[in-house]
């Protein structure tokens, strides 16, 4: 059976992989592809490039608004019912569309379906798979996948999900006011109430991670996934799913903040961001010996404390180096 899938595809200024991951969908076999591509005012060659694919893309350009606003354009402008995302620096591996879709055939009580997917270095050598590198603490999940989100930001790249079109509209797509993890917003979303189809067996893409992903303000990250989850403080059912570990997981994303902000010399944010860590979970030590760095002068001995994991991974990706 062939199944029809848009494949959504925000690009800015990635001229050097965009081919690469443009081949990858058009390669896919059982599966008719309507292929849409939102520029978001790019300004290398990627427009050149896209030129050679007339014919077999569809694409829109705007200015310059962020991945969620292109992917939201993408969205609006998708034919088919069933619809998937591929950012411009990764790429589909051969046949998983087809996979993922007839699995989700065989499973018409689910409301999406995904799968895991590999880990490439900026060269585009494949070092590891997601387990390796972004494993769930509740392992894979599946059915009822609200709560794992909730207790953990891993396991999930936007990469792996098929949706239904008309699920993804009425979700509301991408929030554009998140400039960081805009994609766990979306999925947090897209899976309240829903079952959700695991694919087994099946790798759906590769994630190139690369000097991008290093960013140059990774504070960005942490307060946006802040704010997603204290957006479910007043939800009671999402509370009864946070209860356990809703204090440990925010007052972490603080204790990271309070560290990032000390390392800049940004002292009032620190101060800030060690409080609300204490007020959030009271009894640890961490947040304490931060504030007393903080009040005496010695801030700068925060890094020594804790470490940006994520950057120091996607560091050691980068160099091709297994964790």
């Amino acid at each position: 059976m062939t199944f029809q899938v848009s494949v959504v595809i925000p690009s800015y200024n990635y001229d050097a992989f965009i081919a690469n991951a443009l081949d990858s969908v058009l390669g896919q076999q059982g599966v008719d592809v309507d292929v849409v591509v939102v520029d978001d005012g790019s300004t290398d060659n990627t427009l050149d490039i896209l030129r050679a694919y007339e014919g077999k893309i569809r694409l829109f350009r705007q200015a310059n608004g962020g991945v969620s606003a292109a992917r939201n354009l993408g969205i609006e402008k998708a034919q088919y019912d069933l619809i998937a995302f591929l950012d411009a620096d990764d790429w589909m591996l051969e046949n998983s569309l087809h996979a993922r879709c007839a699995y989700w055939q065989e499973h018409p009580d689910c409301d999406w379906v995904y799968s895991l997917w590999k880990i490439a270095n900026s060269d585009g050598d494949i070092v590891g798979t997601s387990l390796d590198y972004f494993p769930h603490k509740d392992g894979i999940m599946q059915g009822d996948i609200f709560p794992c989100l909730l207790n953990g930001y891993a396991g999930m790249h936007i990469m792996t999900p098929i949706f239904r079109l008309a699920d993804v509209k009425a979700c509301g797509g991408f929030r554009t006011k998140y400039k960081a993890a805009e994609d766990y917003d979306f999925l947090l979303r897209m899976s309240r109430g829903k079952r959700v189809a695991y694919c087994p067996d099946v790798y759906s893409g590769v994630q190139r991670l690369h000097h991008s992903h290093l960013s140059p303000n990774p504070a960005l990250r942490y307060e946006a996934e802040i704010g997603i989850l204290e957006s479910y403080r007043s939800d009671m059912m999402a509370r009864q799913s946070l209860e356990e570990s809703y204090r440990d997981r925010i007052s972490n994303l603080y204790n990271y903040l309070i560290c990032i902000y000390a390392e800049e010399n940004k002292k009032s944010l620190a101060l800030k961001a060690c409080l609300r860590s204490i007020l959030t979970k009271p009894v640890q030590g961490f947040a304490y010996r931060c504030l007393f760095y903080i009040l005496i002068g010695h801030s700068d001995k925060l890094g020594q404390e804790v470490k940006n994991g994520v950057m120091q991974m996607y560091s050691r990706i980068k160099k091709g180096e297994k964790l």
